[in-house]
């Protein structure tokens, strides 16, 4: 593949590696393309406040599995309602690229991994990737940023995407000016908070759905009401993301009653819940799915909540299932390696 030579002149980039020669050697990489404008950090000190202030188009930030500080911060870029660029490239760089930390990196909304020591011709490549093949920007309820979806799933298959701002893509074109880059933001942010809150009433819906069968036994399922324990997350998240919204204080209210519901459901646990109490929680979700969905009828909602929640199960079903038959694999191997061991010799 054959990429553009850019004019990196007017790139921001902020570069946090916890190494000092790594953070001299990257800083080198970076100026040798032509990003002269550099703000290295050796901690995540101080690395808010330059984000908050200069607004980088690129985040090349060191992760490591036993310290979760850098992720999250990629994560409150992606997902904060106060991040300056919700859309900023974002490469993060480890020593240990295990299975776990792959995870985390892609849960966290980041757009590229490289495993360092990095090299000249591994950064140029990926970063010309993030301005001719950047991938579109997905919204689910808990996450925000690249979708890397293989076999989409049938919860989101249909979910919109967008092709995120890319201010590191308008620099390099000399295509960018302040207003731009302000105004395209905006309306990016716009668009993800639109997605959000429709996600977020989903995701309650799902929540309190997957949990009535537990919540209806005697005594209570204990992971049921976690369940319904996360509900508040996801109306917490929506009410901070109304403003502007032409259904904001009716929503708002919705928001507050489902918040009291839940509360008083859950403030006795060892005691069985009413089901007629699961009936209204789910008739104020319902009023908030339709209110955010207007061109959708409640009996369309309703039913693709329940198809959700039978395709978790069907899912969670089959998890175990694997990892049951996994564990007695791994059994069954323990058991022929100690078959095999040789006899112990008893010394006189």
């Amino acid at each position: 593949m054959i990429f553009q030579t850019y004019d990196f002149s007017q790139v921001e980039a902020v570069l946090v590696d916890s190494q000092v020669s790594n953070l001299r050697l990257m800083r080198n990489i970076l100026s040798g393309m032509g990003i002269k404008r550099v703000h290295p950090f050796l901690t995540m000190s101080g690395v808010m406040e330059t984000v908050l202030t200069v607004v980088p188009d690129i985040l090349l930030i060191e992760a490591e599995e036993a310290d979760d500080e850098a992720l999250k911060f990629v994560r409150w870029v992606r997902t904060d309602l106060n991040s300056p660029n919700p859309f900023m490239c974002v490469i993060v760089t480890t020593w240990q690229p295990t299975t776990t930390l792959l995870n985390r990196v892609t849960n966290s909304g980041a757009d590229d991994l490289l495993v360092n020591p990095v090299l000249s011709k591994q950064m140029s490549e990926r970063v010309n990737s993030l301005i001719e093949e950047r991938k579109r920007f997905i919204v689910t309820a808990d996450y925000i940023g690249p979708d890397r979806r293989k076999m989409p799933r049938a919860e989101v298959s249909q979910i919109p995407m967008l092709d995120p701002p890319n201010t590191l893509q308008m620099k390099v074109a000399g295509h960018w000016n302040r207003a731009m880059e302000r105004d395209k933001i905006a309306w990016g942010v716009a668009w993800i908070n639109a997605q959000k809150i429709i996600r977020d009433a989903m995701q309650v819906a799902i929540l309190i759905e997957f949990a009535t069968p537990g919540l209806l036994q005697t005594p209570p399922e204990r992971a049921s009401f976690d369940h319904l324990l996360r509900v508040s997350t996801f109306v917490e998240d929506l009410h901070r993301r109304l403003i502007g919204h032409s259904e904001e204080a009716s929503i708002a209210t919705n928001c507050k009653a489902i918040l009291a519901l839940i509360e008083q459901t859950c403030s006795t646990p060892e005691q069985s819940i009413v089901e007629s109490d699961l009936a209204q929680i789910k008739t104020q979700v319902l009023d908030l799915m339709c209110t955010l969905n207007p061109g959708r009828s409640s009996e369309e909602l309703a039913s693709e909540v329940i198809d959700l929640v039978a395709a978790c199960r069907a899912r969670f079903v089959q998890q175990i299932a694997e990892r049951a038959a996994l564990s007695a694999t791994q059994s069954a191997s323990q058991s022929i390696v100690e078959l095999l061991q040789p006899f112990p010799v008893k010394r006189c």
